[in-house]
């Protein structure tokens, strides 16, 4: 059985993978209901076992250093953004059924309140807050492109 630190950080780096990804909305909702069939996770477990073997076996491959951990892409764009800390607490609160920011430091930096947050939310609280953050990037150029047309 997989550590429960291991299998969180697996499937928020699968979801910002998904998030970075070219797909629609529409095909993340797809994509969502077919992997909640049991030949879908099947069918990507032989997937992936078949590229480790072949991975391994291959004497180029040279391992690639770890992935942008998930905090650090928030972080970035929360700062490519320029948002307030208030405005990632209010985007905390939003993504959150819970109280997320009931026992925050109020002197905490804005990186140790997306960490701490991070670390103790669940993948579909995770999810919302990133698409949250994702959501005003696209706006912002939906809007650059309107203006640009004028």
């Amino acid at each position: 059985m997989m550590d429960r630190e291991v299998r969180l950080r697996v499937m928020r780096s699968f979801v910002a993978t998904l998030l970075q990804s070219e797909l629609s909305l529409e095909e993340l909702r797809q994509l969502s209901f077919e992997m909640s069939s049991s030949m879908f996770g099947a069918d990507l477990s032989k997937l992936l076992d078949e590229t480790i073997f072949a991975l391994r076996s291959s004497e180029s491959y040279v391992s690639k250093a770890a992935p942008e951990p998930i905090e650090d892409y928030a972080i970035a764009l929360i700062q490519k953004r320029r948002l307030s800390r208030k405005t990632v607490l209010d985007l905390i609160a939003s993504a959150s059924t819970r109280k997320a920011i009931k026992d925050q430091n109020p002197s905490s930096s804005t990186r140790e309140l997306v960490e701490r947050f991070f670390r103790t939310a669940s993948s579909s609280e995770a999810t919302k807050f990133l698409s949250r953050l994702d959501a005003g990037e696209t706006t912002e150029a939906y809007l650059r492109g309107i203006i640009r047309r004028d």
